[in-house]
């Protein structure tokens, strides 16, 4: 009883949430990239899909989605497009799977406020990597807790939206990377 109960808590924290995210958020969210012209993005967390969705429904037939979820549960919602590759690892892990690829841009999901902080800091390190110049990182968060770290990494303030409409409420961070990683 006690190891159940130890371990919804553990998926809790890696999900960080208790509901998948509002068409709302995800609308929201994706309206502030330009899916008029061909793009790869990077997807940092899947969890049942409803991002990837959108994003399929929105891209061009050129463009290209690489999701990393750590859930092997995620895996029985994966979208069945050819566009979309799926890696069931740690974002921690980007640099392994694709050694000096940069990403138009990046779209995340991850919980960062519930992640152990040294997690945090490996993947703010591997987003920093692999996000190509000018490209976005787009990420949802119910605190503002990543504003100072977001703004550390990428030496900018980032515009931060608010979407009431889901459950929980969520801000969106959205900055550019103005330059080539360090």
């Amino acid at each position: 009883m006690l190891n159940d109960v130890a371990n919804r808590f553990d998926w809790l924290r890696r999900r960080g949430t208790i509901a998948p995210s509002s068409r709302f958020l995800v609308r929201r969210m994706l309206g502030r990239l330009d899916f008029s012209r061909d793009m790869d993005l990077l997807q940092l967390g899947f969890g049942t899909g409803v991002f990837t969705e959108e994003i399929v429904r929105r891209m061009t037939p050129r463009s290209t989605v690489t999701v990393f979820e750590v859930d092997e549960r995620c895996r029985a919602h994966v979208v069945d497009d050819l566009r979309v590759t799926y890696v069931e690892a740690s974002a921690e892990t980007i640099s392994e799977h694709f050694p000096g690829k940069r990403f138009d841009n990046i779209v995340s999901t991850l919980p960062f406020a519930s992640l152990p902080r040294q997690v945090s800091l490996n993947v703010f390190s591997q987003i920093r990597a692999h996000l190509a110049t000018n490209g976005k990182l787009l990420q949802f968060q119910y605190s503002l807790v990543s504003r100072n770290d977001l703004r550390d990494l990428f030496g900018s303030e980032p515009e931060i939206d608010f979407e009431l409409r889901n459950l929980p409420p969520a801000f969106i961070y959205d900055v550019r990377n103005g330059e080539a990683p360090v």
